[in-house]
C-alpha cells in the first residue's frame, strides 16, 4: 500500500514539474493580453454585434466559411443574452462571466483566425475542496496541460506503476 502512495506522489510530482511552468507562462501571457469586455450593457453591445454581422456579409470577414459565420452568429446572441441577463457586467454569476469569455474569445479566434491563442477559461475544483476557482488558459496551453498529463499517465501505465530494480 505504502508503494502505491509513493507511486501516486511521484506522478503528482512530474504533472506539476511539467504544468507549474505553462501556468506561469499563462500568468505572463495574461498581463500582456488582458481580455476586458468594452461594454457594460445589452443595448451597448448590439450596435457591435451588428457591424460584426454586416461586415460577414460584405466586409472584411465576408470570406468566413458558412460554418464560421454561424459559429460567430451564435455566439453574439449568446454574448448577447448574457449581458441582457443582468442590469450590469459585475452582476453575472462567475459561471456566466465564463460563458461571456469563452463566447467572446471564440468570436475572435474566428474573426481574426488565431484560435491557438484563444483564451478558454473553466471552473475547476482545487484538489480537497469544493470550491471551484476560475482557471483561464490559451487553447495552446490547454493543450500542453492535457499533453502533460496524458504522457504521465502512459509512463506510469508503460512503467508498470513499478519503480525500476537496482542493477537494471
Amino acid at each position: 500500500m505504502k508503494f502505491n502512495t509513493f507511486i501516486q506522489r511521484l506522478a503528482a510530482a512530474v504533472v506539476l514539474t511539467l504544468v507549474v511552468p505553462s501556468i506561469g507562462l499563462a500568468s505572463e501571457m495574461k498581463t500582456q493580453k488582458k481580455w476586458e469586455f468594452a461594454v457594460d450593457s445589452a443595448a451597448e453591445f448590439e450596435p457591435m454585434a451588428a457591424e460584426i454581422r454586416q461586415e460577414m456579409e460584405a466586409g472584411k470577414y465576408s470570406h468566413l466559411a458558412e460554418r464560421d459565420r454561424l459559429a460567430v452568429d451564435t455566439d453574439l446572441n449568446r454574448v448577447n443574452r448574457l449581458l441582457t441577463k443582468r442590469d450590469e457586467l459585475s452582476k453575472l454569476s462567475q459561471r456566466d462571466q465564463v460563458e461571456l469569455v469563452n463566447a467572446q474569445e471564440r468570436i475572435n479566434a474566428i474573426l481574426i483566425d488565431n484560435d491557438a491563442g484563444r483564451i478558454i477559461c473553466k471552473l475547476e475544483a482545487k484538489v480537497g475542496t469544493r470550491m471551484k476557482t476560475k482557471q483561464c488558459l490559451t487553447v495552446r496551453e490547454w493543450a500542453m496541460v492535457d499533453a502533460a498529463a496524458e504522457r504521465t499517465k502512459m509512463d506510469m501505465h508503460m512503467g508498470g506503476g513499478k519503480l525500476p530494480q537496482e542493477g537494471q
